[in-house]
């Protein structure tokens, strides 16, 4: 796998600010929450197919996907701290250039 000549290889969490750990953990509870979505058309699909076990088994699909976004809530709690996330920081130049905490200008 190379890189475009010039071009650092970054892990996707280090644009963000947060660690790799929480920006993956971040990234699977989106997907989960979003498969949790499709899996109830999935089901009414099923059922107006009149495929009963079908609809049975995205319904079991759809539970076990509530209870790891349940786990993932948690284990994502546990790493933020006050709104902040543990272990990572933000540099002094990043904050003084950060546009939000700017008044608007007129």
């Amino acid at each position: 796998m190379g890189n475009a000549i010039g071009t650092e290889t970054r892990p996707p969490g280090a644009s963000t600010g947060a660690s790799d750990e929480v920006y993956n953990l971040i990234s699977v509870l989106y997907h989960l929450l979003d498969g949790t979505h499709t899996y109830e058309r999935y089901i009414q699909d099923a059922e107006r197919a009149g495929d009963h076990k079908l609809a049975h088994f995205f319904r079991d699909v759809q539970h076990q996907s509530r209870l790891l976004t349940e786990r993932g809530k948690q284990l994502l709690g546990k790493r933020l701290v006050g709104g902040e996330i543990k272990h990572d920081h933000v540099d002094e130049a990043s904050m003084e250039s950060f546009p939000a905490s700017d008044p608007p200008s007129h």
